[in-house]
């Protein structure tokens, strides 16, 4: 950390970036990092290729952000938060790697080396911790607003404190958070609260396609091209669709197909235990943690479909505590 530390201080001019189809915690790492860098007197463009889900856009310091990308050389540093592939920042990755210095920060363990320094904590809940730590490193204060952006990455990425990267360091620094004036009923509220008709209609229709097999212990969904135009979802209505399949009891791996194109799949991974499926989504070119990974996968469903139940039968259930 003290590398990346010491060259936030030394450098002036930052992008700021993370993968497509940003989540609460990479949209709320990115404009945390934004407005502390930008304190200290840095010139701070943070940089998305897609445009966030409604649920967040309570965000504050979205404005701030750009969704074109010009002129790379002026910048000193590129930081890319969330993300450990320099592809998945979207359509201007390859510009992005002609940065002169570029930094990684994530929480989950890259397919390969991204970026001149990095900085990968596993053991983090969120990309957001990670800032948390940076910032206090910095010796920047953190005002309401990167509060509640941090606060929001943890939600979001921790499930409400659900999910297995809950830890009491999470609930130590949320505390802090909220001390420092974060509301959280108005948080899950926008999150929780406010979604449009849309996601309702698809979400009705994925539900019915969740399968259950492999003796319950394996539960599939998938959301097609044709239930999307059918219900006029937009492309971020089905975010957190994989906790419905993962719920059910006895289910120890839940996997959800969203469809990009015919034979094009986004699949989304979680698991119950030690079932590692960031090795299984690792099979694709993928990855993620333990309990929660994906992977972009071209072929049959069903092909996958039939992997995931030899995968799953082949686990030792005692050791995995299924």
């Amino acid at each position: 950390m003290e590398s990346i530390i010491n060259a936030l201080r030394e450098y002036d001019r930052f992008l700021i970036c993370t993968h497509t189809e940003p989540d609460g915690d990479a949209l709320g790492s990115v404009l945390a990092l934004t407005e502390g860098l930008s304190l200290m007197g840095k010139q701070v463009t943070p940089y998305l290729d897609d445009r966030p889900t409604a649920q967040l856009r309570f965000l504050p310091g979205l404005e701030q952000i750009s969704y074109d990308l010009n002129g790379i050389a002026n910048y000193d540093v590129g930081i890319i938060l969330d993300c450990g592939e320099l592809e998945r920042t979207g359509r201007n990755a390859s510009r992005i790697g002609q940065i002169k210095l570029l930094i990684n920060i994530d929480h989950h363990q890259p397919r390969a080396q991204t970026g001149h320094l990095r900085l990968i904590d596993p053991s983090s809940s969120c990309t957001g911790e990670i800032i948390y730590r940076i910032l206090a490193g910095l010796n920047q204060p953190i005002t309401r607003n990167m509060a509640l952006n941090l606060y929001t990455a943890i939600v979001t990425d921790t499930g409400s404190f659900t999910y297995s990267n809950t830890n009491r360091a999470t609930f130590e620094m949320a505390g802090d958070l909220v001390g420092r004036g974060v509301n959280p009923p108005e948080v899950s509220a926008h999150l929780y609260q406010s979604y449009p008709a849309s996601r309702m209609k698809i979400l009705s229709r994925a539900l019915e396609t969740i399968e259950l097999t492999g003796h319950g212990r394996v539960a599939f969904m998938i959301v097609t091209q044709d239930m999307i135009k059918e219900t006029g979802a937009g492309p971020n209505d089905t975010f957190g669709f994989i906790d419905f399949p993962r719920s059910i009891s006895g289910v120890r791996l839940a996997a959800l197909f969203r469809e990009i194109e015919p034979g094009v799949y986004n699949v989304s991974l979680r698991s119950k235990g030690r079932l590692n499926v960031a090795a299984l989504a690792g099979r694709h070119g993928g990855g993620g943690h333990t309990n929660a990974a994906g992977f972009l996968f071209k072929g049959s469903a069903a092909d996958f479909k039939q992997e995931a139940l030899e995968y799953v039968a082949a686990a030792s259930w005692d050791r995995d505590g299924g």
